[in-house]
């Protein structure tokens, strides 16, 4: 896809979502959404944002994504209002210094509170300075916004963004969920993690769940909330609408 083809995206607001739910394991119920981007012009979503950023466009398209998330949430009854809402932001755009007051603005002209909103942390950005990015999310958090980190334990850089960021909330990447019943490896980090999660009093997720084996461990293991194809797809909100709220396995 050529460079006049994102700015078409963009410049005309080419966009909308799919939201996958997370759920509590233990009430069984969806405690907020993940919204997801989606564009019919490219047949990847991840190649929507490498294509914005060639062209030095990726934090408008990035706030196009959160406006019409929030938007979206807003204006539709589906969701409950003590359901949050998890959006994807790049952390280059977190510490631009606009990004807070933009933020602050865009609930002001809606009817969604902070609390509402989870700012995921997208960490699929080259490195950038925990310490600079915490003084941000900080700031943030002072506003009522949630802050999530996304992909943790990924790579070494997540493991250290969760000691320095403080975030609210943890999302353990998939990895840790494929295979889960077979090692006892995972097993047991998983059982750190939720550990530290409770001692740190850190909301913990974990991502990925694809089978019933995967489901019934994480129980097991004390995890409170999951997210996965397992559990429900990501999905349109017309298609979401027809699904219980409410886990039934």
């Amino acid at each position: 896809m050529g460079c006049d083809t994102i700015a078409k995206v963009i410049d005309h607001e080419l966009v909308y979502h799919h939201f996958q739910p997370i759920y509590n394991l233990t009430s069984n119920e969806s405690v907020g959404y993940e919204a997801l981007l989606r564009t019919d012009l490219f047949g990847h979503p991840g190649l929507v944002f490498d294509a914005a950023y060639e062209i030095g466009r990726l934090h408008e398209l990035d706030r196009l994504s959160i406006k019409q998330a929030i938007l979206t949430y807003s204006s539709n009854q589906y969701f409950e209002p003590d359901q949050r809402l998890f959006i994807n932001v790049f952390p280059s755009n977190i510490m631009d210094s606009t990004f807070a007051i933009w933020m602050r603005d865009l609930l002001d002209a809606s009817n969604v509170k902070p609390h509402q909103v989870v700012i995921e942390i997208n960490e699929q950005e080259p490195s950038f300075d925990h310490r600079v990015l915490r003084d941000y999310t900080s700031i943030l958090k002072l506003y009522g916004f949630h802050i999530a980190l996304d992909d943790v334990g990924k790579g070494s850089a997540s493991l250290q963004a969760m000691i320095e960021l403080e975030p609210n909330i943890v999302k353990m990447d998939r990895y840790f969920s494929r295979g889960l019943t077979e090692s006892f490896h995972k097993q047991a980090l998983l059982n750190a993690f939720v550990a530290y999660a409770d001692e740190t009093k850190t909301d913990f997720i974990l991502e990925g769940v694809e089978s019933s084996s995967e489901l019934s461990k994480a129980r097991a293991l004390d995890v409170t909330l999951a997210q996965g194809f397992y559990l429900c797809r990501p999905q349109a909100l017309d298609d979401l609408k027809h699904k219980p709220k409410n886990l039934t396995f």
